[in-house]
């Protein structure tokens, strides 16, 4: 039987701190940085999201203008947080509106997209409104590292939505009468 002694035991002792010494600042702390930097970016991702859907869900109603919607869309990212600034009369955030009209034509029973239009209001009943947001991720990233991003790297989020404009509804006032057998 082989017993360890205590000083064959003494000289290993520091082994162990001193591993952890040079793992701790070359693998460890980035390992922890990144994970920290990777859960930041999946926030703000899912913010930007949000946004384009909640532009989408006001634009499909066609009770808003462009303009209208784009603000709503600033509002929205600003009311989560995220810097929304406006230097020289340009915003941080782009918000792009596009409606597509499908008019329908009589030799295809097929939707026919016609040029597309930027103005939700005037959309018709079951138009596609594309909502396309992009926002700057320097803008909210906590670290300034530069190992997967760059300062030019944005975040994209595009909804689609049907316009659901009401359309008028005519009820009839007389009653219909019973079919006799």
């Amino acid at each position: 039987m082989l017993i360890r002694t205590p000083a064959r035991w003494s000289r290993r002792s520091g082994v162990a701190a001193v591993e952890l010494a040079l793992l701790l600042p070359t693998v460890l702390v980035p390992i922890l940085f990144g994970i920290w930097e990777v859960g930041r970016l999946v926030q703000i991702q899912q913010i930007v999201e949000n946004s384009a859907r909640e532009g989408g869900r006001q634009a499909s109603t066609a009770k808003y203008t462009e303009d209208q919607i784009k603000e709503a869309v600033r509002d929205y990212l600003s009311n989560a947080g995220m810097p929304v600034t406006q230097t020289a009369g340009v915003y941080n955030v782009t918000v792009t509106v596009t409606v597509t009209n499908y008019p329908p034509t009589p030799t295809s029973p097929l939707p026919n997209p016609s040029a597309p239009d930027t103005d939700p209001s005037n959309c018709n009943q079951n138009d596609d409104i594309k909502i396309d947001v992009s926002y700057p991720l320097k803008d909210v990233r906590y670290l300034a590292s530069n190992f997967f991003t760059t300062d030019s790297t944005k975040l994209n989020a595009s909804w689609v939505w049907r316009c659901v404009r009401d359309l008028p509804v005519s009820v009839p006032t007389s009653i219909p009468q019973q079919l006799i057998p």
